[in-house]
């Protein structure tokens, strides 16, 4: 009797730890995307800009040095924005004390 207990217990525990780890990875995954989106508007209105003040320069040089600002701005931009969805993902993965109590 004491196994049948200790095999329900169990079961109960695994059946937790699933739903919650159901819940957080879609709360993570609607996370994600909702920061995807923001960049990807963000990066949009960057290029659109950049291409409106590519559109009046008179110069080559003048091309050059708005192309070079450019694309160091948005490599910074690019850099941080990958921190941010690095540290979502990361705060998405388990942890070995979620599985805590599973085996007892």
């Amino acid at each position: 009797m004491a196994l049948n207990t200790q095999l329900q217990a169990t079961t109960e525990n695994f059946t937790n730890l699933i739903k919650n780890f159901s819940t957080i990875t879609l709360q993570s995954v609607c996370s994600y995307n909702n920061k995807l989106l923001e960049f990807a508007l963000a990066n949009g209105k960057a290029a659109y800009e950049c291409a409106q003040k590519l559109s009046t320069t008179r110069s080559a040089s003048e091309f050059i040095e708005l192309i070079t600002k450019q694309t160091h701005e948005q490599s910074e931009v690019l850099a941080r924005q990958s921190k941010e969805l690095i540290a979502l993902v990361e705060k998405a993965m388990p942890k070995s004390s979620d599985f805590k109590g599973l085996g007892t």
